[in-house]
């Protein structure tokens, strides 16, 4: 730098010592007012460009990340704690080398189409309205999205996390989309382009003319560039919640490769539906947030750098060269009696200013070299460095040798199968051509299954897996199947033969046929064999090991052989009981039963020898045939009414006196005194208005004197 600066004061100085020694012309007039030129936006707006992607670029892998996952969002500092544990801090960085050569010529299209279109939106004054900002704005975003397809799908392609390791950099993804899915692969999403940067550049610039409308001017550099950063916050903000669904869709329209087959997403508006369908309304808006992260503030950003390089030259050109004759060729520029600039920004100043209202190509050359400068440094700055001997290349990318892959080289490579799988995938690729395989499989590729154990009684079919013949099963096929199983702790020995010699007293295929006569003989008596050597003499009249023994049921405690009225008599295997008494009836066995010569009439039943028991028949009698006099009887109405017999029934007529509360009927309670205001703790309201202690008194044996008589009459009949 130091080189350029004194070759150009050298040059500067010798061109003024000329100017003051021939010119005798009348200083020149002040310039018009300075406009900038179309370079001058281009030039304003890559610088801003760049300097944006520099400060805001992780935030956009965050977004990528975020828009290509098709399952429940990770948030953004989640997904970017992920990222740098799992990828490192460069890995933030990851695909940045396409943005960068993007960023100038896109920012720079970005701005000098905006400039350019303002024109054609203005009134026959000159002005552009709110509508026609928006419409220079769509129209500066539509040039922009042809410039930048390109460089948008290789970039999505790299920071996407499934392609860790398909790619060694970005000259190999080119390279290899170019080669698999061919030239016309790098336009693929330019529809959703154009959605997404029409609506997000007439979303900004409209947004910035009407924000700028509403600031108070500033009059401070420093409060200048707060207006003009709040404004492009606002205006980026805005049309990042413009363009977000359309930018979810240019991501995955850009991420199907050709061999994927028929790409599930291919133009912008279906896409949406679907996306909205299968995954919600809010699947529209993945990534929003590190998107809205970085383009807020990086509109404010953009903006800013932007209008701080346009005043740098504007100031510089209406200040520094005021005095400046239009040039006659392309190197010389005449200078009145004024010390030319001697310091580094007003050189760099004058030679941008010389090269854009020079000779145009001069410009372009000054980029390409700032271009080919980047690329050589970027040669020596991996970082992570390179390993298993790659060389540093373009953008932090590693150029590996054979054997090795992966963005620093540490990935081996082992052969893949027809269908792209390393090692089969059967195993793991450990060392360039090395296969470590998974258990069941061999061979260099892992291509191979096998069951290690050998299959006795069939064939390996898959890795660990025999199949095995009819009757055998287990990993290797050894063990025999008994179905339903042996029985009784027997072990099957072969398919369905059980060997029952371990557990004696039993025995068929399955150890289910219990041996009664090994030792202790048969069962006798029909009585069934139940287990080893054991006869079950249950409801018989038979005990003993083989149920050979006579049962003396008579004498056996808790079991009622015959009725308390008659006598038992044991017989072999039964027994016998007598006949039931007079006046009863029934088998002594099942028991003996009152009998009532007559019967019992009304409800009434038999309780013994011609005796029915007619209470709560309402009747009485041998036979409960005669009518019951209740009310004679006493106990069935309060004595303070009146009782009326009905037949085989009663009435208690008229309701309770005054003072009293309750039913009539002594069923339901009889009458009861009332007192006002309630007894106290202990006394028990025994008249109308009267307490007294709880014990029984006069009136309760009064009411209980009926009723004991009634029973006592029942007893004595």
């Amino acid at each position: 730098m130091e080189y350029c600066v004194s070759i150009l004061q050298v040059h500067t100085m010798s061109t003024a010592t000329e100017v003051t020694a021939t010119s005798v012309a009348p200083p020149p007039k002040k310039p018009a007012p300075y406009k900038p030129p179309f370079l001058h936006t281009l030039i304003a707006g890559g610088i801003a460009g760049t300097t944006e992607i520099l400060i805001m670029y992780p935030t956009d892998v965050v977004k990528t990340r975020a828009q290509l996952s098709t399952g429940k969002s990770q948030g953004m500092l989640s997904t970017m704690a992920s990222m740098l544990k799992n990828e490192g801090f460069f890995g933030m960085y990851r695909g940045i080398i396409p943005p960068i050569l993007a960023e100038t010529p896109k920012r720079a299209i970005k701005f000098a189409a905006n400039e350019f279109y303002r024109p054609m939106f203005a009134d026959k004054n000159g002005t552009v309205s709110q509508l026609g900002a928006i419409g220079a704005g769509v129209s500066a975003g539509c040039t922009e999205a042809f410039v930048v397809v390109p460089f948008e799908l290789v970039k999505i392609r790299l920071q996407d996390k499934n392609s860790k390791g398909l790619y060694s950099g970005t000259w190999d993804c080119v390279t290899k989309i170019l080669k698999n899915e061919g030239p016309m692969a790098f336009s693929q999403g330019l529809e959703a382009t154009l959605w997404r940067h029409a609506l997000w550049n007439g979303g900004y610039f409209g947004v910035i003319q009407y924000v700028r409308s509403l600031l108070p001017k500033a009059e401070t550099k420093s409060g200048e560039l707060v207006n003009n950063f709040t404004a492009g916050a606002l205006a980026g903000t805005f049309g990042t919640i413009l363009n977000t669904p359309a930018d979810v869709v240019k991501s995955r329209v850009q991420n199907s490769k050709k061999s994927d087959g028929v790409p599930k997403y291919r133009w912008t508006i279906p896409s949406l539906a679907l996306i909205a369908k299968e995954e919600g309304p809010k699947a529209l808006y993945k990534g929003f947030v590190p998107k809205v992260v970085r383009l807020g503030p990086g509109g404010g950003i953009l903006l800013v750098v932007y209008t701080y390089v346009i005043d740098s030259l504007r100031g510089y050109a209406q200040d520094q060269l005021s005095t400046i004759y239009p040039p006659e060729g392309p190197w010389r520029i005449f200078f009145t009696q004024r010390a030319p600039a001697t310091s580094t920004k007003d050189i760099t100043l004058l030679l941008i200013y010389n090269m854009v209202n020079t000779n145009t190509h001069t410009i372009t050359l000054a980029f390409l070299l700032l271009s080919l400068s980047c690329i050589t440094y970027a040669q020596y700055t991996c970082s992570p460095p390179c390993v298993n001997g790659g060389n540093c290349l373009l953008g932090n990318a590693c150029n590996c040798t054979a054997g090795w892959t992966g963005p620093t080289c540490a990935l081996p490579v082992c052969a893949t199968d027809s269908n792209g799988l390393i090692c089969g995938g059967n195993g793991q690729c450990t060392a360039p051509s090395t296969c470590k395989c998974n258990d069941g499989y061999r061979g260099s590729d892992c291509d191979e299954f096998y069951c290690p154990k050998g299959c006795v009684n069939g064939t390996c079919a898959s890795a660990n897996n025999c199949e095995c013949q009819e009757g055998y099963t287990g990993i290797d096929c050894s063990t025999p199947v008994c179905d339903p199983g042996c029985q009784n702790f027997g072990t099957c020995i072969a398919p369905n033969k059980c060997n029952c010699d371990t557990t004696p007293g039993w025995i068929g295929a399955h150890c289910e046929i219990p041996v009664c006569n090994s030792t202790t003989g048969l069962c006798q008596h029909s009585t069934p064999c139940v287990g080893a050597g054991v006869c079950n003499c249950t409801g018989t009249g038979w005990v003993g090991t083989t149920c050979n023994l006579d049962r003396n049921e008579c004498l056996m405690k808790n079991f009622t052989a015959c009725d308390s009225r008659t006598k038992c008599s044991n017989t072999q295997g039964s027994w016998l009981c007598s006949a039931c008494p007079s006046g009863y009836v029934g088998d002594g066995k099942t028991g003996c039963y009152p009998s009532c010569k007559y019967g019992c009439m009304n409800g009434g039943f038999c309780s013994g020898p011609n005796t029915c028991n007619c209470t709560g028949s309402g009747y009485t009698g041998d036979q409960c045939f005669e009518d019951l006099d209740e009310c004679t009887t006493g106990g069935f109405c309060d004595p303070l009414v009146s009782c009326i017999n009905t037949v085989g029934s009663y009435m208690c007529t008229g309701a309770c006196p005054s003072n009293y509360t309750g039913s009539p009927y002594m069923s339901e309670g009889g009458c009861q005194p009332v007192c006002l205001g309630g007894c106290a703790s202990g006394l028990k309201c025994v008249s109308p208005g009267k307490c007294a202690s709880s014990s029984m008194g006069t009136r309760t044996v009064v009411m209980l004197a009926p009723l004991l008589f009634s029973l006592f009459l029942l007893l004595w009949i």
